[in-house]
């Protein structure tokens, strides 16, 4: 399918979405202002609405249809609800793809100043999952491949907390590894099957491209149990496209990230929350899966884009300055007098010193930038805080009300309600 063929078939679906959420144009509004009988909802769903907020399905419809407006983070807020449980029973417990189990929803992002084997191996011991970069040779990253599938599996317990690990079916820790679409790529995705990895990360800037849907097809030809995430994309068309060609995961986000510039650079990209909401009612329909990747500041902005329809959420910058990120001492840019690092390097794959060490000439704009985190501690105990932080968010969601729903991620995205708030609203709540 071809042109206006595609863009027929993702309006059908995002048609279809409104028709569920009792939506039809312009009369979302109405309902918000109290107009009777102009929103199409049950009675308790009316009621629940007025007093708790809406559905985030229904922001998003209501800023595009409305206002032709996208929504992200820091546009809205989650409306409280009683909790019926104590935090520490939710289950953060997600699917990667359909046959993969993680213990959490968090993957650390595919940059070189991110993930190597030691944050690799902490990521599935607390249940998530590290990407590999692909700034190396294929020999060298599938090295990193076999460190983490040969280290020793063990629990990881935090002041009495302990947090299940991830593990494959062979019992061995998960791990995917990123590839791009330049030449040797045969080569690079042969050593990381041989070497056992348990996705591959079709990673690309604009990931609705044409090279991109034929690498994942190819990719799926020849090796049809090996799962593929492809991204990124921002738009419900690029997540069906990907979806179409065989992609199992669909990777969103183009500009949200710390590091990233391609909005300033490109003037293109739209706000993370509308994005992750749309890919998901494409990735719906194929039984796919979609990983929120940019933006993401702390674990509040988890939560938002788990109840979005996100089903892992990709960190950067929150692991980045961790003690077990890739290169980490070489990244040391400051320390106190008694040699504890204080200020660390970050900087994105299309960055200018991205971009240098991969051999690109000046004449190529770099899509990304350098920045100095703070340094951000133990990488165990900042993923610890992480999970404490989007538990408390499902408890705050209020999901498990009666007898069928219960505290976990699905019940997030489906029983959670939002507001839209004011910049004054964010203000108030961000202590900046």
């Amino acid at each position: 399918m071809m042109g206006d063929g595609i863009e027929e078939a993702v309006w059908d679906i995002l048609k279809e979405d409104q028709k569920a959420l009792g939506l039809t144009r312009g009369n979302f509004l109405a309902g918000l202002l109290g107009i009777s009988g102009a929103l199409h909802l049950t009675p308790e769903e009316q009621r629940r609405g007025a007093a708790r907020g809406f559905r985030l399905g229904q922001l998003a419809h209501l800023a595009a249809e409305n206002e032709q407006m996208a929504l992200t983070f820091d546009d809205i807020a989650g409306s409280p609800y009683r909790a019926l449980t104590s935090r520490q029973d939710a289950d953060v417990s997600t699917y990667l793809t359909n046959g993969i189990r993680l213990n959490m929803p968090i993957i650390s992002s595919n940059m070189e100043c991110v993930t190597g084997h030691e944050l690799a191996i902490a990521m599935a011991q607390m249940g998530g999952l590290g990407i590999l970069h692909q700034f190396s040779t294929p020999a060298e990253q599938a090295a990193e491949v076999y460190k983490v599938k040969k280290a020793n599996v063990e629990p990881k317990d935090i002041d009495g907390m302990n947090y299940p690990s991830s593990l494959a079916k062979d019992g061995h820790y998960l791990v995917a590894a990123a590839i791009g679409v330049r030449n040797g790529l045969e080569e690079r995705v042969k050593r990381l099957v041989d070497a056992g990895v348990d996705m591959l990360v079709v990673d690309i800037a604009h990931g609705h491209a044409d090279q991109m849907l034929h690498i994942v097809g190819k990719l799926k030809s020849v090796h049809p149990n090996v799962p593929v995430a492809a991204g990124n994309v921002a738009t419900p068309t690029g997540a069906y496209e990907l979806c179409e060609a065989g992609a199992d995961v669909i990777k969103v986000g183009v500009g949200p990230g710390a590091a990233c510039t391609t909005r300033i650079v490109t003037g293109y990209g739209i706000p993370q929350i509308t994005a992750i909401y749309e890919a998901s009612l494409i990735a719906n329909k194929y039984h796919a899966k979609v990983m929120a990747d940019g933006g993401i500041r702390n674990s509040g902005d988890i939560v938002k884009a788990l109840a979005a329809g996100a089903d892992t959420v990709m960190v950067g910058a929150l692991l980045a300055a961790t003690d077990r990120s890739n290169n980490f001492e070489s990244r040391i840019i400051k320390r106190d007098g008694k040699g504890n690092p204080i200020e660390i390097l970050y900087y994105g794959s299309a960055s200018e010193i991205s971009k240098y060490k991969q051999g690109r000439g000046n004449f190529d704009t770099p899509e990304g930038r350098k920045v100095l985190l703070t340094y951000g501690g133990d990488t165990y105990v900042a993923l610890a805080r992480m999970i404490t932080g989007i538990q408390s968010g499902i408890s705050y969601a209020g999901v498990r009300r009666d007898s069928e729903a219960i505290a976990n991620i699905f019940g997030l995205k489906t029983l959670s309600r939002w507001m839209r708030q004011s910049p004054a609203g964010f203000l108030e709540g961000s202590k900046t």
